[in-house]
């Protein structure tokens, strides 16, 4: 969420995701009002993590705050460890990835 506490209307807001422009797609959307702009993600995707920027823009100048989101992604197997038999004394390996 980006507010503007303090400028003279009208107030343009634009976002930028790691310094290029950000347009809303999927289940993202942007919401602009008089002083505000909000970002508003329905289903967070690894692919939204990065360093978003608000740029409020009116006549007089233009300011900008960043914020950066974090998405915490748990780890999926690529190989899953299976179960093993083995006979007594030979040598076995049990491989797991993540």
């Amino acid at each position: 969420m980006c507010v503007v506490i303090k400028g003279d209307p009208p107030m343009r807001f634009h976002w930028l995701k790691n310094g290029q422009t950000f347009l809303a797609h999927g289940d993202t959307t942007v919401q602009t009002f008089e002083d505000t702009s909000i970002v508003t993600f329905k289903k967070v995707v690894s692919t939204d993590r990065g360093q978003y920027t608000c740029v409020a823009t009116n006549v007089a100048a233009s300011t900008n705050r960043t914020s950066q989101l974090i998405v915490n992604v748990p780890p999926q197997w690529t190989v899953e460890p299976k179960n093993t038999t083995v006979i007594l004394g030979h040598r076995v390996w049990i491989d797991c990835a993540a």
